[in-house]
């Protein structure tokens, strides 16, 4: 007897990158911001303020590269924008 497509049971690695991918969390921009904000200060290490947080040091480290080269770049070029009801628009 054959079986009907899709009717397979998930291999056990399936079913665990299933509930991983259920559990990750998701850091909105603000978040990300201040994680960041925080390490820039530097009143705790790095690994320290990402186990408190929740999250792996190449997480925050590859943010923190993102953030800074965004503030580079508006440093550089914001006479370019103009501020719209809290929202910069131009470029």
């Amino acid at each position: 007897m054959r079986k009907k497509p899709g009717t397979a049971k998930p291999t056990a690695e399936a079913l665990v990158k299933d509930i991983r991918r259920r559990t990750r969390k998701h850091h909105s921009a603000e978040e990300k911001i201040r994680i960041i904000l925080e390490g820039l200060r530097g009143d705790d290490s790095i690994a320290e303020l990402c186990r408190r947080e929740g999250i792996a040091t190449s997480l925050y480290y590859s943010c923190s590269k993102e953030f800074l080269k965004a503030r580079d770049f508006l440093s550089t070029n914001l006479d370019d924008y103009t501020l719209v009801d809290g929202n910069y628009h131009g470029g």
